[in-house]
Protein backbone atom coordinates (compact mmCIF):
# COMPACT_ATOMS: atom_id res chain seq x y z
CA UNK A 1 0.00 0.00 0.00
CA UNK A 2 1.59 3.52 -0.91
CA UNK A 3 2.07 6.00 1.62
CA UNK A 4 -0.65 8.75 2.30
CA UNK A 5 0.97 11.78 -0.21
CA UNK A 6 0.02 14.13 2.89
CA UNK A 7 2.49 12.41 5.54
CA UNK A 8 6.04 13.11 6.06
CA UNK A 9 8.48 10.95 4.15
CA UNK A 10 11.04 10.66 6.82
CA UNK A 11 10.12 10.40 10.73
CA UNK A 12 12.23 11.00 13.42
CA UNK A 13 11.79 9.79 17.41
CA UNK A 14 14.00 9.81 20.38
CA UNK A 15 13.55 8.64 23.99
CA UNK A 16 16.09 8.51 26.94
CA UNK A 17 16.59 5.10 28.89
CA UNK A 18 16.13 6.60 32.24
CA UNK A 19 16.51 4.34 35.68
CA UNK A 20 14.51 1.37 35.91
CA UNK A 21 13.00 -0.60 38.63
CA UNK A 22 12.99 -4.49 38.20
CA UNK A 23 8.98 -4.65 38.92
CA UNK A 24 8.44 -1.77 36.21
CA UNK A 25 11.18 -3.38 33.50
CA UNK A 26 9.28 -6.56 33.92
CA UNK A 27 5.91 -4.91 33.20
CA UNK A 28 7.32 -2.77 30.49
CA UNK A 29 8.98 -5.93 29.08
CA UNK A 30 5.36 -7.70 28.30
CA UNK A 31 4.25 -4.54 26.24
CA UNK A 32 6.30 -6.03 23.53
CA UNK A 33 5.83 -8.78 21.24
CA UNK A 34 6.76 -11.94 22.29
CA UNK A 35 9.70 -12.24 20.64
CA UNK A 36 11.36 -9.26 21.92
CA UNK A 37 10.37 -10.68 25.78
CA UNK A 38 12.33 -13.98 24.58
CA UNK A 39 15.30 -12.32 23.24
CA UNK A 40 15.74 -9.62 26.06
CA UNK A 41 16.25 -12.81 28.19
CA UNK A 42 19.12 -13.93 26.41
CA UNK A 43 20.72 -10.94 26.99
CA UNK A 44 23.22 -10.75 30.23
CA UNK A 45 24.54 -7.58 31.07
CA UNK A 46 22.00 -4.83 32.87
CA UNK A 47 23.36 -1.75 30.52
CA UNK A 48 22.77 -3.66 27.29
CA UNK A 49 19.12 -5.28 28.36
CA UNK A 50 17.95 -1.53 29.39
CA UNK A 51 19.09 -0.06 25.82
CA UNK A 52 17.09 -2.83 24.24
CA UNK A 53 14.25 -2.75 26.48
CA UNK A 54 14.10 1.40 25.32
CA UNK A 55 14.84 0.93 21.93
CA UNK A 56 12.01 -1.72 21.46
CA UNK A 57 9.83 0.21 23.02
CA UNK A 58 10.75 3.39 21.30
CA UNK A 59 10.17 1.57 18.13
CA UNK A 60 7.13 -0.08 18.68
CA UNK A 61 5.88 3.07 20.15
CA UNK A 62 5.85 4.92 17.36
CA UNK A 63 4.90 2.57 14.61
CA UNK A 64 1.89 2.25 16.97
CA UNK A 65 1.51 5.71 17.07
CA UNK A 66 1.84 6.53 13.49
CA UNK A 67 -0.24 3.56 12.15
CA UNK A 68 -2.48 2.93 15.03
CA UNK A 69 -1.50 -0.66 16.04
CA UNK A 70 -0.91 -2.24 19.43
CA UNK A 71 2.37 -2.31 20.90
CA UNK A 72 2.70 -6.09 20.55
CA UNK A 73 1.39 -5.67 17.11
CA UNK A 74 5.02 -5.38 15.56
CA UNK A 75 7.25 -8.65 13.89
CA UNK A 76 10.51 -7.60 14.78
CA UNK A 77 13.49 -10.02 13.29
CA UNK A 78 16.92 -9.11 15.45
CA UNK A 79 19.78 -9.30 13.25
CA UNK A 80 23.46 -9.05 14.51
CA UNK A 81 25.01 -5.53 14.36
CA UNK A 82 22.04 -4.44 12.13
CA UNK A 83 18.66 -2.65 12.83
CA UNK A 84 16.49 -4.86 13.09
CA UNK A 85 13.90 -6.05 10.54
CA UNK A 86 9.98 -5.48 10.89
CA UNK A 87 8.60 -7.68 8.59
CA UNK A 88 4.90 -6.53 9.14
CA UNK A 89 5.61 -3.39 7.84
CA UNK A 90 4.88 -1.81 4.88
CA UNK A 91 7.56 -3.15 1.99
CA UNK A 92 8.19 0.43 1.13
CA UNK A 93 9.58 1.62 4.60
CA UNK A 94 13.01 1.59 5.94
CA UNK A 95 13.93 2.09 9.16
CA UNK A 96 17.18 3.25 11.09
CA UNK A 97 18.53 2.80 14.54
CA UNK A 98 20.86 4.25 17.04
CA UNK A 99 21.89 5.07 20.69
CA UNK A 100 24.63 6.72 22.52
CA UNK A 101 24.42 6.61 26.24
CA UNK A 102 20.71 7.07 27.36
CA UNK A 103 19.96 8.65 24.35
CA UNK A 104 17.88 6.39 21.48
CA UNK A 105 16.57 7.39 18.30
CA UNK A 106 14.55 5.73 15.59
CA UNK A 107 14.05 6.81 11.99
CA UNK A 108 11.30 5.77 9.28
CA UNK A 109 11.72 6.69 5.82
CA UNK A 110 10.38 5.97 2.50
CA UNK A 111 13.92 5.56 1.06
CA UNK A 112 17.22 4.43 2.72
CA UNK A 113 18.02 6.54 5.65
CA UNK A 114 20.88 5.76 8.38
CA UNK A 115 21.13 8.08 11.52
CA UNK A 116 23.64 8.18 14.21
CA UNK A 117 23.71 10.20 17.51
CA UNK A 118 26.82 10.66 19.59
CA UNK A 119 27.32 11.85 23.06
CA UNK A 120 29.88 14.38 23.03
CA UNK A 121 32.87 13.62 25.44
CA UNK A 122 35.38 16.09 25.87
CA UNK A 123 37.34 13.99 27.98
CA UNK A 124 37.86 11.87 24.75
CA UNK A 125 40.95 11.89 23.12
CA UNK A 126 40.06 13.30 19.43
CA UNK A 127 43.07 13.04 17.39
CA UNK A 128 43.73 9.03 18.03
CA UNK A 129 39.72 8.19 17.32
CA UNK A 130 39.73 10.52 14.30
CA UNK A 131 42.77 8.39 12.86
CA UNK A 132 40.03 5.22 12.41
CA UNK A 133 37.67 7.38 10.31
CA UNK A 134 39.07 10.18 8.82
CA UNK A 135 41.14 10.47 5.69
CA UNK A 136 44.10 12.52 5.06
CA UNK A 137 42.59 15.70 3.93
CA UNK A 138 39.94 15.99 6.97
CA UNK A 139 42.99 15.11 9.48
CA UNK A 140 44.51 18.38 7.68
CA UNK A 141 41.68 20.58 8.83
CA UNK A 142 41.56 18.89 12.65
CA UNK A 143 41.74 21.54 14.96
CA UNK A 144 43.83 21.33 17.33
CA UNK A 145 41.72 21.77 20.71
CA UNK A 146 38.80 23.61 22.25
CA UNK A 147 35.17 23.73 20.89
CA UNK A 148 35.85 23.94 17.67
CA UNK A 149 38.15 20.50 18.03
CA UNK A 150 34.81 18.52 19.14
CA UNK A 151 32.38 20.40 16.95
CA UNK A 152 34.63 19.39 13.77
CA UNK A 153 35.09 14.99 15.43
CA UNK A 154 31.58 14.62 16.06
CA UNK A 155 29.90 16.60 12.63
CA UNK A 156 32.42 13.89 10.73
CA UNK A 157 31.87 11.08 13.10
CA UNK A 158 27.91 11.28 12.92
CA UNK A 159 27.64 12.08 9.40
CA UNK A 160 30.14 9.13 8.49
CA UNK A 161 28.32 6.86 10.78
CA UNK A 162 24.92 7.71 9.37
CA UNK A 163 25.62 7.77 5.70
CA UNK A 164 27.63 3.98 6.07
CA UNK A 165 23.92 2.84 7.80
CA UNK A 166 22.42 4.36 4.70
CA UNK A 167 23.95 2.23 2.45
CA UNK A 168 22.62 -1.01 1.18
CA UNK A 169 24.40 -4.11 2.74
CA UNK A 170 26.44 -4.81 -0.68
CA UNK A 171 28.06 -1.05 -0.83
CA UNK A 172 28.95 -0.78 2.93
CA UNK A 173 31.44 -3.51 2.27
CA UNK A 174 33.20 -1.58 -0.04
CA UNK A 175 33.55 1.24 1.91
CA UNK A 176 35.12 2.21 5.06
CA UNK A 177 34.55 5.43 7.09
CA UNK A 178 37.87 7.11 5.56
CA UNK A 179 36.76 6.58 2.46
CA UNK A 180 32.99 8.37 2.78
CA UNK A 181 34.41 12.64 2.33
CA UNK A 182 32.47 14.38 4.84
CA UNK A 183 32.50 17.47 2.57
CA UNK A 184 30.96 16.37 -0.05
CA UNK A 185 28.40 14.95 1.99
CA UNK A 186 28.01 18.27 3.03
CA UNK A 187 27.79 20.18 -0.06
CA UNK A 188 25.18 17.71 -1.78
CA UNK A 189 27.75 16.55 -3.97
CA UNK A 190 26.24 13.07 -3.52
CA UNK A 191 22.81 10.92 -4.30
CA UNK A 192 22.22 11.85 -0.05
CA UNK A 193 21.12 14.81 2.03
CA UNK A 194 22.87 14.92 5.35
CA UNK A 195 20.37 17.20 8.27
CA UNK A 196 22.39 17.58 11.57
CA UNK A 197 21.24 18.70 14.96
CA UNK A 198 21.90 18.37 18.15
CA UNK A 199 19.49 17.18 21.02
CA UNK A 200 20.57 18.42 24.26
CA UNK A 201 24.27 17.22 24.43
CA UNK A 202 24.30 14.57 21.56
CA UNK A 203 25.52 15.63 18.24
CA UNK A 204 22.77 13.63 15.74
CA UNK A 205 22.84 13.46 12.29
CA UNK A 206 20.39 11.80 9.41
CA UNK A 207 21.53 10.94 6.01
CA UNK A 208 18.56 10.31 3.42
CA UNK A 209 17.91 10.28 -0.11
CA UNK A 210 14.63 12.93 0.87
CA UNK A 211 15.75 16.45 -0.05
CA UNK A 212 14.91 17.98 3.54
CA UNK A 213 16.12 20.42 5.56
CA UNK A 214 16.24 19.96 9.64
CA UNK A 215 13.44 22.46 10.10
CA UNK A 216 11.66 20.52 8.00
CA UNK A 217 11.74 17.10 10.32
CA UNK A 218 9.90 17.24 13.50
CA UNK A 219 12.35 15.53 16.42
CA UNK A 220 9.70 13.69 18.15
CA UNK A 221 10.22 13.16 22.26
CA UNK A 222 8.56 10.24 23.28
CA UNK A 223 8.38 9.09 26.48
CA UNK A 224 7.80 5.34 26.95
CA UNK A 225 6.57 2.96 27.34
Amino acid sequence: MPVKSEQPSVRFWYTHAGSIDAQTCQQWLLLLPLAQQNYYQTIKHNSRRKSYLFSRLLICSALSQLFNKPLNHWQIEELDNSAPIIRNLQKNYFISLTHSNDLICFALSTDRIGIDVEAIKIERDCHAAAELFMNTEELSHLPDSGDTLYQYFYRLWCAKEALYKALPAPDQKKVTLASLFYADLEANRTAWRLLETEIENYRVAIVTQEPLSISELPLIEINVP
